[in-house]
């Protein structure tokens, strides 16, 4: 003979059924919300970073142009022998350049790492598809299988309801057990 099931509560099998529900509807939650989050990050530096030091770019090419020709201009202009320093768009001038060789920097290294962060992200996305896939076929199997085990102890109490048992020192019989509480048999005896 086989050990008795001891079901004290069908009651548990309903709520386990809604925790499990809620389980994957939160997992199913932060996986988006990851996935929305690395979409965000990979439009940033795909997209609104190279527009951004392209622009830079042509702001700094602009500038190095602008100041060039007022470097010539100002040494074109001499008097005499004397031979303008031109200190001030001297460096004018390597500021431009400096700010052109580092929007050229920035947007390669934006190139560099959007390259970098996809290949990530489609790593990512294998690493959480089985979960993603767990979660969508057996919670809902688990579920399915917690409400048939509950009709299956319900329909079982409903046929078999538990017999009174005397309450200890009393001497009176005790009132039936609720129809929430199965007996001590399993459901497969009968």
């Amino acid at each position: 003979m086989r050990d008795p099931a001891r079901v004290h509560s069908i009651d548990v099998l309903e709520s386990y059924a809604y925790a499990l529900a809620a389980f994957g509807e939160e997992v199913t939650a932060v996986l988006a919300d990851l996935g929305m989050s690395v979409n965000r990050a990979l439009q940033w530096i795909e997209q609104d970073q190279p527009a951004y030091w392209q622009e830079q770019l042509r702001r700094a090419e602009r500038d190095v142009q602008e100041a060039r020709l007022n470097l010539e201009r100002k040494q074109m202009f001499r008097i005499g022998d004397f031979e303008p320093a031109c200190h001030e768009e001297k460096a004018i001038l390597q500021a431009g350049k400096q700010r052109h060789r580092r929007a050229q920097e920035k947007l390669a290294k934006c190139r560099h790492w959007g390259r970098k962060l996809e290949r990530e992200f489609m790593d990512y996305k294998a690493a959480v598809a089985p979960l993603a896939a767990w979660v969508a076929i057996e919670i809902p199997k688990g579920r399915s299988v917690l409400r048939r085990m509950q009709r299956a102890l319900t329909a079982y109490v409903a046929a078999h309801p538990p017999e009174a048992q005397p309450v200890a020192g009393a001497g009176a019989e005790a009132e039936p057990a609720s129809p929430q509480t199965a007996s001590p048999q399993t459901a497969e005896e009968s």
